[in-house]
């Protein structure tokens, strides 16, 4: 199991080669070209090991954390809008479903617990 790093971090020649010629890397593999930089211990602890990574921004990293927020929501916003309100309804109702919101409260007391 594994835990992914964001796309910008990924080397740029590792990325042109899964991106434009689809070469396809074992966990190992994507681990030891740094695509992940952290693989969990077992599948059970995927979820906790990515939140643990997510939640720990080191100290000046909160315009770099932005930038990529930024970048990775940019796609996403301009696919609701060319949509419509529609989307967006879909989107707000996921997001703040039960499930959506336990998910929020849960990274938040994470997030807390490691200040």
């Amino acid at each position: 199991m594994f835990v992914c790093e964001s796309y910008n971090a990924t080397p740029v020649a590792h990325r042109a080669d899964a991106l434009l010629y689809g070469k396809n890397y074992t966990h190992d593999q994507a681990f030891s070209a740094g695509i992940f930089r952290e693989l969990a211990p077992d599948q059970a602890s995927v979820v906790k090991t990515a939140v643990d990574v997510a939640t720990v921004l080191p100290t000046g990293s909160a315009n770099a954390f932005a930038l990529v927020k930024g970048l990775m929501t940019e796609d996403a916003v301009k696919y609701c809008k060319t949509r419509g309100p529609a989307i967006m309804e879909q989107v707000m109702g996921c997001l703040y479903s039960d499930e959506g919101w336990k998910q929020i409260q849960t990274t938040l007391s994470a997030m807390a617990k490691k200040k």
